[in-house]
């Protein structure tokens, strides 16, 4: 895939959320046939087939559901910076000024919280029963509190050191 249309899809995830999937759709499908030989000259001589029907339709639900839950996720995310960039504002605001070594110690373990909490999700090699198993469940809340307490001190170091 080139970047031209890399960046084209890019801006069509945001803006034109059906032609993003007509692309998808597309590009799975192009993806899928490039792996199988009997599958292309199906699809090259029977276009309307059982099975290029069949392929279409799946890859057509899969890029839609995948891409409306990529939008809730990114759409959940910017949430959740803005609550915890309000409750760094208001923590700021009801502490009194912090001295240069706290600030440091505060940016210090923003980021020892941020990097563990991204190679803890980075090097997390077991999945089963689609995620939803204890162990992932539990690997999921640890990240997003370990990322939320790192996000939530780099921006108390931040607004406090701004003061």
């Amino acid at each position: 895939m080139g970047t031209v249309r890399m960046w084209w899809s890019f801006v069509c995830f945001f803006v034109w959320p059906r032609r993003f999937v007509q692309h998808a759709t597309q590009h799975a499908i192009d993806v899928e046939v490039e792996g199988n030989t009997h599958l292309a000259q199906e699809m090259k001589f029977y276009p309307n087939g059982d099975k290029a029907t069949k392929l279409r339709e799946q890859a057509q639900r899969t890029s839609a559901r995948i891409h409306q839950k990529l939008r809730a996720s990114i759409l959940a995310n910017l949430l959740a910076v803005v609550l915890i960039l309000l409750a760094a504002r208001v923590s700021a605001l009801l502490l009194p000024p912090l001295w240069p070594a706290t600030l440091t110690l505060l940016r210090v373990a923003s980021a020892v919280l941020i990097i563990w909490a991204m190679f803890g999700r980075l090097g997390w090699k077991i999945q089963t029963w689609k995620g939803k198993a204890l162990p992932e469940a539990v690997n999921w809340m640890w990240f997003r509190l370990t990322y939320g307490l790192g996000m939530y001190a780099l921006f108390l170091s931040m607004i406090a050191w701004a003061r």
